[in-house]
């Protein structure tokens, strides 16, 4: 790009501004300057980014603002070029009817403005072309660089200028600044180009946060928040809903992905919603294919998410509402909720898609007003006593303009009170830029002071964030609207809607966030005002497996209450029968100690059964701690006094000479059994104290859905490393109770079943080892399972089942079958007596085996012996029939 020195013709121009700069503009007409610049007559040349005209006496600096819109006869840019227009009107004759700031701007200020738009038919190609075709001559712009010196901004003196006429119509087309364009994926290209050219970019819709970015868009501005503001005022309304899972339907371009990168940060950064998003590309603003829009609501409808917020354009929101509702994602079940301007149609076919879907629906859009505020009510009484000359202006400058339309049929879209404020803050910016007369200013310069300008418009307080030239977000408004149904026209019988403000969001105080201010309830699509679910139910509604025991509880319970009466009532007929020959000589203090650790150990399978569907978590972790200290203690309790009788026993009859006396006491079975339930003891005591047993609910391996949320989970006693410690040594204690009592009655394995429980014995710790060597390990393979989790309470209240019934039924129905032959138990007889092994030294004396003791004989017979009457006396026999023992209890 040419720079060009300042000829003398600037300081002559300069003279001439200062001369006229006093005289009002007011009585000029709206088309007045566009006419000036188009004069070859006036023109004195270019300096800066302005072209100086003489007008009447004076000199003015133009500056020609190019608009880039997307306009193909949509009321709404309509309406926006007209607002444009009329802030430029207001600017050049010092009107203050809608800002106080302008109000004689015209005296202060030598600047003027005029302008040219073009349709970009919502192409970025077709947008970056006409920029192209713009700024693509010969001529200096400008200096994007900023600099400050009388050479950066390029005067171009006369002569230069009206070499021929087609150089002046280009040279009086250069543009002061850009105005648009109206999609980001426009602005984007576009504002990098102009900025090349040292030329100042403006718009009022584009919201990409990309454009905030000052390194690759450097005179970028914009009178509209970018869409983090948007995106950030919706992610607080749906979490104020409690919403925590949302799918994103978005378009897939710069605005949309844009807006989808923000909403998604916000969602992230909060930790506190999920999202998915789902892209669609359109056609135009007003055509996307009928294939996309179902393939889009069908990707919406596999996500399973009940709210669908929807970065659209207000055109689509019919397509995709009357697709959805033909897919089954509207209704009372699902929350849609629009990130755009209300578009909606106010009557529709009743029981139509359209019908079915509209009512529950909400908006978020940003506000550029509301009435009774000073700005937006200035407005619109300009707005509307705009006369046919104005009307006739607007439309001549208006491309594609809607043939027959009238400005003030309607009140504008809020696009045009952002047009008015873009406008006004190019203009303050302009002249707060050109504060030595005697020169203007460069696009950069321009754009420098608009970071500064700070005003109350149309759309209310308009200022700038420095760092990016984007209006600040929190000076905006934004406004949530709720499209209900009002019921059947009389006429035509069609379904009638209306918007309800329902609530609006404002600035607080220190600016830092937004206000919900309720103005109406919410209605959702079920008539209600509580927000839908938004997820659908869990487990096709059939809840959360928990795998809680449940009714096999009462299975445990059975098995629970047959032992327990089992011990009851044999502890009952031990003591019923405790004088007779078979119970004394089976010890009745030993067999009521095996009732007692058995009924110690049954109510395992109630701990067992506890979960937290009926108890709260910490009553079942002192359940699954209450269950090993039920289970050592009651087994160590049974199996010390089975190793202590049956020891005595062995001692008794196979070394009789160690014994002076033989005394059958309660308290012989003390010292074993109280090693053996010390030592369990103090090990459950350091278990419960160190590490002890918790209960807690773990998620089953394939237990979750699509969300993640879990289906299936199971509740089980946990515990870490030292936990192990205390079980090892308790089993290594126990175990040895069972080696012990297993040596025992193998040695008594001669005595006479009458008497002696070795064969019993046996069974019983085959049948326990069977349970646990079966039982034990299949329950730890089941353990992280939850679907045998059931399975599990079910095989472990068997195994101390088999454990309890074993030691009961083994040990004492053999007895009360001897004591129930009274025949046999009374009399005996060579086929049904006790047989004993007895020691080879023994003597017969008259039909009786005669064991001494220590001590001496007396005539009453021997005082410390065990007789035994025999039927048989033969010596060479290894066992004996026994008629009768007897034992010497002094």
């Amino acid at each position: 790009m040419r720079r060009r020195t300042p000829s003398a013709a600037l300081a002559a121009a300069s003279r001439l501004l200062l001369l006229g700069v006093g005289r009002s503009g007011a009585e000029k007409s709206y088309g007045y300057y566009d006419t000036l610049r188009l004069d070859p007559a006036t023109l004195l040349g270019r300096a800066g980014n302005v072209n100086l005209h003489q007008d009447a006496g004076r000199v003015v600096g133009l500056c020609n603002l190019h608009g880039l819109l997307w306009i193909e006869e949509d009321v709404y840019s309509i309406d926006s070029v007209a607002a444009a227009l009329l802030a430029m009107h207001h600017f050049n004759t010092g009107d203050g009817s809608v800002v106080d700031d302008l109000a004689g701007i015209d005296e202060r200020c030598a600047v003027r403005f005029t302008a040219e738009f073009e349709d970009t038919w919502g192409s970025e190609y077709t947008a970056l072309g006409l920029l192209a075709d713009v700024v693509g001559g010969d001529q200096d712009c400008g200096d994007a660089s900023g600099g400050g010196n009388e050479s950066s901004r390029g005067f171009v003196s006369p002569s230069n200028l009206r070499q021929s006429s087609s150089t002046v119509a280009s040279s009086t087309s250069l543009p002061c600044a850009i105005l648009g364009a109206t999609r980001s994926a426009s602005s984007e290209p576009t504002s990098m180009l102009s900025a090349s050219y040292g030329l100042p970019q403006m718009s009022w819709e584009s919201g990409s946060e990309e454009l905030s970015n000052k390194d690759v868009y450097p005179l970028f501005s914009r009178v509209i928040p970018a869409v983090a503001a948007t995106a950030k005022a919706s992610y607080q309304h749906l979490v104020n809903l409690g919403v925590k899972h949302c799918a994103v339907l978005y378009l897939n371009d710069a605005y949309g992905i844009s807006f989808l990168k923000s909403f998604q940060g916000f969602a992230s950064s909060g930790g506190t919603m999920d999202t998915v998003s789902v892209a669609y590309s359109p056609n135009t603003a007003a055509m996307v294919d009928a294939d996309k829009v179902a393939e889009a609501v069908k990707n919406l409808k596999a996500t399973g998410y009940r709210y669908i917020y929807a970065i659209t354009y207000p055109e689509h929101i019919d397509l995709f509402l009357e697709e959805a509702s033909r897919q089954g994602i509207v209704g009372d079940d699902y929350h849609w909720f629009i990130g755009t301007d209300a578009l909606y149609q106010e009557t529709v076919e009743a029981g139509s898609l359209l019908d079915q879907a509209y009512h529950g629906v909400g908006f978020l859009q940003l506000t550029t007003g509301k009435e009774g505020l000073s700005g937006h009510d200035r407005f619109l009484k300009e707005w509307r006593s705009l006369d046919a000359s104005a009307k006739s202006h607007f439309a001549s400058l208006t491309p594609n303009m809607a043939e027959g339309y009238n400005y003030t049929s309607s009140v504008p879209i809020g696009w045009a009170f952002l047009a008015y404020d873009a406008v006004v803050s190019l203009g303050l910016a302009a002249c707060d830029a050109t504060k030595d007369e005697s020169s203007f200013f460069t696009g950069s310069e321009m754009h420098d002071a608009l970071q500064q300008v700070v005003f109350e418009g149309a759309s209310g307080l308009i200022r700038f964030d420095e760092a990016t030239g984007t209006r600040e977000p929190t000076s905006a408004l934004f406004e949530i609207l709720n499209l209900r149904r009002k019921g059947i026209t009389a006429d035509d019988g069609k379904a009638e809607f209306e918007v309800v403000l329902s609530t609006a969001l404002t600035p607080n105080e220190d600016g830092t966030d937004w206000e919900v201010m309720q103005l109406s309830p919410f209605i959702f699509a079920d008539g209600s005002t509580s927000p839908p679910p938004d997820l659908p139910p869990v487990n096709g509604g059939k809840g959360v497996d928990y795998h809680y025991v449940g009714n096999l509880a009462i299975l445990g319970y059975v098995l629970l209450a047959i032992i327990g009466i089992a011990s009851l009532s044999v502890a009952g007929w031990t003591f019923v029968q405790r004088n007779t020959r078979v119970v004394r000589a089976s010890q009745p203090p030993f067999l009521l100690m095996i009732c007692a650790g058995v009924l110690i150990m049954a109510p395992a399978i109630f701990t067992l059964s506890v979960d937290d569907e009926k108890f709260s978590t910490r009553g079942a972790s002192m359940a699954c701690m209450a269950t090993p200290w039920l289970l050592s203690l009651g087994f160590t309790i049974s199996f010390a006094a089975l190793f202590s009788k049956t020891w005595r026993i062995n001692k008794i009859l196979t070394d009789p000479k160690r014994f002076q006396r033989v005394k059958v006491d309660a308290k012989d079975v003390l010292g074993p059994f109280g090693v053996f339930f010390t030592m369990n003891a103090i090990l459950l005591i350091c278990w419960t104290a160190v590490d002890p047993l918790e209960y807690v609910r773990k998620v089953d391996t394939d237990g979750t859905d699509q969300f993640n949320r879990p289906i299936s989970s199971y509740g089980k006693c946990t515990f870490d490393g030292n936990a192990q410690i205390f079980i090892g040594c308790l089993v290594a204690v126990n175990s040895v109770i069972v080696i012990f009592t297993t040596v025992q009655a193998y040695r008594a394995r001669k005595i006479s079943v009458d008497y002696s429980e070795s064969k019993y014995i046996a069974g019983c710790i085959v049948c326990q080892l069977e349970a646990l060597i079966i039982g034990i390990p299949t329950i730890v393979m089941m353990s992280n399972d939850a679907d045998s989790h059931r399975s599990i309470f079910v095989l472990a209240s068997m195994i101390i089942f088999i454990v309890a019934m074993a030691i009961l039924l083994l040990i004492f129905v053999p007895k009360m079958l001897v004591q129930s032959d009274k025949h046999k138990v009374g009399r005996g007889s060579a086929r049904g007596g006790l047989r004993f092994m007895i020691n080879k030294e023994a003597e017969f004396r008259n039909g009786v085996v005669v064991v001494e003791g220590a001590g001496t004989s007396t005539a009453s017979g021997p005082r410390n012996s065990l007789e035994i009457r025999a039927a048989s006396e033969s010596r060479r026999q290894e066992s004996i029939d026994i008629e009768e023992v007897k034992i010497d209890e002094d």
